[in-house]
C-alpha cells in the first residue's frame, strides 16, 4: 500500500501561532536553550519559530505498516478553537465562560503534547503500566489453570486493528507449559495513548472541573517547551514542579501563560469565590515566572531577553548531553518504528 501524502511531519509540540504571540515581527522568537554545547552558545538567541519547538514525526505513529497523523491532526482542531478565543484578548469584546472553558482544553491538551510529558510517560509505563500487566497475567494464569481462557478464547493474543487510544502490548498464551507472559515498551504510540487517556479520562476532568481564572500580569510573562506548569508548594519555602508528585498530594498551582500579558490560572482544589480573591501581584508573578524556567524541559522563550532566566537556572555547557538530546530527536521516527514492530493492539487495557 502507499503511502498518503497528505501527512504533516514537521510537528510543533508548542503551536506556531501560540509562540508568535512572544514574537515581536511574527517570524523569530527569543529563546534560552538550558542545554548547550560550548560557551560560545551562551545565552539568548533570536530563533525562528518555524525551527522552534518542533520535532520531526514526533506524532507519527505507524499503523498497519503505514505512517499516521490522527494525533496531529485533532490538536489542530484545539488549536483553531483557542486561536478565535486568544483573539478576543486584543479587542474589546469579553471572554466568556466558554471561551475560559476552550482556553483550559488546550491547556490540558498542551500539558501532554510534549518531549516533556513523552517522557513522563516512559516512567509512568514503568511505574503504573508494568504492574498492571503483572496483574492481567496473574488473571489470565488462573484462568489457564483452571480452563476458563478456553471458554471465552484468547482474544488477547490475537493482532486487532489498531486505534489511536488502543496501548500497544503483547501478551502470549502457552498452554502447555502452562505460562502466561506479557510486556509492552516505552515508545511513541503507547506516549500518545496515554496522552489521550490523561485529555479524555479522570485527569482531565479534574482539571476542567477547577476554577480556572485569567489573570493580566503587571509585566511581560515567560513561556517555555513545557508552557503549562504544575506547582506543588510544600511548605517552608519549598515547592517542586512537574505531574511526578501528582495533582493533589500538596496544594497546587496549575497555570499557563496564554499571551505574554495573560495567564490562565488555577489552585486546584479551590472554590470560586477564593479564585476571584486572587491577584497577580510581585510576588505571583514571581512564583509564575521561576515556576515556568524550572519546568521548561530545555527551552525558555521570552519576547524579550530576560537576565533572570539565566541567574535561576544557569545553562549547563555538556556537550556530550548535548548531542544526546539531539540525538533522541533524529531517531525518534525510526527508532521507535523498530521498537514497536512486532506489539500487538489491546483496546480493551486501562491501566491508567
Amino acid at each position: 500500500m502507499s503511502e498518503p501524502n497528505h501527512i504533516t511531519r514537521n510537528n510543533h509540540y508548542v503551536p506556531r501561532f501560540y509562540l508568535r504571540l512572544w514574537s515581536g515581527n511574527g517570524n523569530t522568537i527569543q529563546v534560552f536553550n538550558g542545554v548547550i554545547k560550548n560557551a560560545a552558545m551562551r545565552g539568548w538567541r533570536n530563533r525562528s519559530i518555524r525551527g522552534t519547538a518542533c520535532w520531526s514525526n514526533f506524532y507519527t505513529d505507524t499503523v498497519d505498516g503505514q505512517d499516521d497523523d490522527k494525533f496531529e491532526r485533532l490538536l489542530h482542531d484545539y488549536e483553531d478553537a483557542t486561536k478565535r478565543v486568544i483573539d478576543k484578548l486584543n479587542g474589546p469584546i469579553v471572554l466568556d465562560e466558554s471561551d475560559i472553558s476552550t482556553l483550559v482544553q488546550f491547556a490540558i491538551v498542551q500539558a501532554v503534547r510534549t518531549p516533556s510529558f513523552m517522557s513522563f510517560s516512559q516512567e509512568l509505563i514503568e511505574r503504573t503500566l508494568q504492574p498492571a500487566l503483572g496483574e492481567v497475567v496473574k488473571t489470565l494464569e488462573k484462568e489457564l489453570d483452571d480452563g476458563s481462557i478456553f471458554e471465552r478464547g484468547v482474544a488477547l493474543t490475537k493482532n486487532v486493528r489498531p486505534g489511536i487510544r488502543s496501548m500497544l502490548m503483547n501478551i502470549e498464551v502457552d498452554s502447555q507449559i502452562p505460562a502466561v507472559k506479557a510486556e509492552t515498551c516505552a515508545g511513541r504510540h503507547n506516549y500518545i495513548a496515554i496522552a489521550l487517556r490523561i485529555i479524555e479520562g479522570k485527569v482531565g476532568k479534574l482539571l476542567k472541573s477547577c476554577n480556572w481564572m485569567l489573570l493580566k500580569s503587571p509585566k511581560m510573562l515567560l513561556t517555555s517547551d513545557n508552557p503549562v506548569t504544575f506547582l506543588h508548594i510544600h511548605g517552608g519555602g519549598k515547592w517542586s514542579v512537574g505531574l511526578a508528585e501528582g495533582l493533589i498530594n500538596y496544594p497546587t498551582l496549575a497555570y499557563m501563560p496564554v499571551t505574554p500579558h495573560y495567564v490562565l490560572f488555577t489552585r486546584i482544589g479551590c472554590s470560586r469565590q477564593e479564585m476571584e480573591s486572587v491577584v497577580l501581584g510581585e510576588d505571583l508573578y514571581r512564583v509564575i515566572q521561576k515556576g515556568t524556567v524550572f519546568n521548561a524541559r530545555r527551552y525558555v522563550y521570552g519576547r524579550t531577553q530576560e537576565p533572570c532566566v539565566g541567574a535561576w537556572r544557569p545553562q549547563i555547557v555538556n556537550p556530550d548531553a548535548y548531542d544526546l538530546l539531539d540525538e533522541e530527536r533524529i531517531n525518534w521516527h525510526q527508532s521507535n518504528a523498530g521498537l514497536e514492530e512486532g506489539f500487538s493492539y489491546l483496546p480493551g487495557f486501562d491501566a491508567l
